[in-house]
């Protein structure tokens, strides 16, 4: 994973997704007002059960994971959508381009069929995401509502099966649990299961250490945002809680 900059890039995805909150309820009509009823509800719960027990460790290992991206952009990572579509048409492979906000619309609407008008219309929904629920605590409300394999459909659910102590939880544990967003863990998890979940836990491990060496890097460079800095850290955790 590269280290983030800062450029034209970012401003380009940040007005497409601008433009884009504009048009969704225009173009989605009745679904928005379902989803975000949906959203509000989901988020009113987290800040009523969980609140601030979201470990920092843990969102760190979602955003590095799932959407490297998080805060440059506005729902939808136009980069990661033109990797993906470059490598179906090119290659015939199917690569994930997915935002957290999208994945957060997929899980509240239920919706996981492969059909473009689908994708395009969870892409319409997902940008209006921040209308209902603040920029910094979207990676804690999925990450209270995912679904990480039997009986584990939120974060506390997880870790009383896994054994895991939320307030304590190590930055390997938090990998673990973030690797079972893409695979989940059955009833009776087969060997290649658990070397799926092991083998992700460990990428998303030296994910973290990356992203944290790459905001280490940012805090020394003179050009550095200091507004871009304070968004940042709040989703690394200390060097300590990496240990």
């Amino acid at each position: 994973m590269r280290c983030c900059r800062i450029g034209g890039k970012d401003r380009g995805m940040k007005l497409f997704g601008k433009t884009l909150a504009f048009l969704a309820p225009f173009l989605v009509g009745d679904k928005w007002t379902t989803t975000a009823e949906k959203l509000a509800s989901s988020y009113a719960e987290y800040r009523l059960r969980l609140g601030p027990r979201i470990p920092a460790v843990l969102v760190t290992a979602l955003i590095a994971a799932e959407d490297h991206r998080f805060q440059r952009h506005n729902g939808v990572d136009l980069i990661a959508i033109t990797r993906a579509v470059w490598r179906y048409v090119s290659k015939g492979r199917r690569e994930g381009g997915s935002t957290i906000e999208q994945q957060l619309v997929r899980t509240l609407t239920h919706q996981y069929d492969r059909q473009l008008k689908r994708k395009l219309i969870e892409i319409l929904l997902a940008v209006r995401v921040q209308s209902i629920i603040p920029k910094e605590d979207i990676p804690s409300v999925y990450l209270s509502v995912a679904y990480y394999g039997w009986r584990m459909n939120s974060v506390p659910e997880a870790c009383k099966r896994l054994g895991i102590e939320l307030e304590s939880i190590t930055s390997e544990q938090a990998a673990g649990i973030v690797a079972r967003l893409k695979y989940p863990e059955p009833k009776k998890a087969t060997p290649l299961r658990l070397q799926q979940i092991a083998l992700r836990s460990r990428h998303i491990v030296s994910l973290i250490h990356t992203q944290h060496k790459c905001l280490e890097e940012r805090r020394d460079a003179t050009i550095l945002d200091p507004q871009m800095l304070r968004t940042a850290c709040r989703f690394i955790p200390a060097s300590r809680d990496l240990q």
